[in-house]
């Protein structure tokens, strides 16, 4: 059965009962004189939390979960199947309509997260209710579902939630019915609400297209500098420059022929002048088996830094010069487990557990490897131990001076392409800021002059 609802509902806006009002050291923020604070239970026709379903293979009923509740939508592919017959025996005001609108009231990660069934769909699709951990909201005639769904949606609603609205210990945290029957939401004659989310619809849609670009332009920045490297350890990046410098550049000869790799192994095609060799003719394995710091011991701040295998570039730190790298600097230190690269021009501290440290000869700059080490030129064993594979990868070898100017160009390249990562990641920073002003404003009445 569905609970007794407490509050009255407003029938006429001009003539609101009082226990719908919202006192005014309640009121979250100020709001024209003819709006009103009223409780969220007072415009909904419908709150209830749903039933816990008992699930089936079929999906001729659907279970409608948190998972389902994204910003981005009702996403009924997370949907599980209701056996029917126990659906059909549910109350029918239990069955999603349009315009009812879903509110995750437990789980972390997921608690708060509001999405609106869109107008005409529950037409198109089969049967559905939501299960225990969602609330629904049916709205009465004085307030728009589109309108509240936006209040529910706000930044102000979502902070309340974490900071004050949701009961319960830390990682089980929910929305109770009472709190949210009780929210305090803003009323604005019908024909206002409907203008503010039209107004809100039409700016958004504008402004998440342009943030949708903006964000597809960041999540392509890893192939865009994959690309880049690429094109440097395969010659393409130097074309101009060879052309430029074919007479000053010298031939790499001398080198022996067990360091050569036969046709048969070499895997792309590479400029005429460079060589493939065997990586161990070219650099070393300069691990120190001593010198190492295990990373249980690790300072967060210190007079040494310790490099390891992890994404960060320093790991921590130390205070023991005893432990100190060795090595001739630059070296390159590579995630044996991680694959992951590191340049290193600073005196360290070795990290334990799968760091290696690499040094060049005289023939290859560090800056070179560093970069062929990025390109990724064997294949991810996951967790297992991947310099076995590095030693017996074909190794592309241009000239020393061709080496140091793909190292050059690469280095310009990267940073200029860092630069546009942050611009653009400021961007769409911006942007996010923008619509909660937007909202933030609009919800307070203060839409601008047409």
């Amino acid at each position: 059965m569905v609970k007794t609802r407490k509050l009255p509902l407003i029938e006429d806006f001009h003539n609101i009962p009082a226990e719908a009002l919202v006192p005014p050291e309640e009121q979250p923020y100020p709001i024209p004189a003819h709006w009103k604070w009223v409780r969220l239970g007072a415009v909904a026709s419908y709150t209830q939390r749903g039933k816990g379903p008992r699930y089936s293979e079929s999906r001729e009923r659907l279970a409608v979960s948190q998972k389902c509740v994204r910003w981005s939508g009702l996403d009924l592919a997370q949907a599980r199947g209701w056996n029917a017959a126990v659906f059909d025996g549910l109350d029918s005001v239990r069955r999603l309509r349009d315009l009812d609108i879903l509110w995750n009231s437990t789980g972390t990660g997921t608690l708060g997260r509001v999405a609106m069934v869109p107008l005409g769909f529950s037409a198109q699709a089969v049967p559905m209710a939501v299960d225990s951990h969602v609330t629904v909201i049916r709205t009465i005639e004085l307030m728009a579902s589109e309108f509240l769904f936006r209040y529910l949606s706000s930044f102000g609603v979502q902070h309340d939630i974490e900071d004050r609205l949701a009961s319960g210990t830390t990682n089980q945290k929910e929305l109770n019915l009472s709190t949210i029957v009780s929210l305090p939401v803003p009323l604005a004659p019908l024909e206002e609400q409907q203008q503010i989310v039209t107004y809100l619809d039409e700016k958004l849609r504008k402004i998440d297209s342009v943030r949708e670009k903006l964000q597809g332009f960041l999540n392509e920045a890893d192939a865009r500098k994959a690309a880049l490297i690429q094109a440097g350890v395969t010659g393409h990046l130097t074309a101009r420059w060879r052309e430029q410098h074919k007479n000053e550049v010298r031939d790499l000869d001398g080198i022996p022929a067990d360091a050569l790799v036969p046709p048969e192994e070499q895997p792309y095609r590479i400029p005429a002048h460079w060589k493939w060799v065997r990586p161990v003719s070219v650099f070393s394995d300069a691990t120190d088996s001593k010198r190492k710091l295990k990373q249980n011991e690790y300072l967060q701040q210190g007079q040494f830094p310790v490099v390891d295998q992890g994404k960060v570039l320093i790991g921590g730190y130390s205070n023991d010069p005893q432990l100190l790298q060795q090595t001739h600097l630059p070296v390159i230190v590579f995630g044996d487990h991680t694959r992951i690269v590191k340049y290193i021009d600073f005196p360290f501290i070795q990290g334990a557990d799968g760091t290696k440290v690499l040094k060049t000869s005289s023939v290859l700059a560090s800056k070179y490897l560093y970069y062929w080490l990025a390109n990724e030129p064997v294949e991810n064993l996951g967790y297992r131990r991947h310099y076995s594979l590095i030693k017996k990868a074909p190794f592309p070898l241009p000239p020393l001076e061709e080496q140091k100017e793909i190292a050059r160009i690469l280095d310009t390249e990267l940073e200029r392409m860092a630069s546009a990562n942050e611009l653009v990641a400021i961007a769409v920073t911006n942007l996010d800021a923008m619509k909660r002003q937007l909202v933030s404003a609009a919800l307070a009445g203060k839409l601008p002059a047409a």
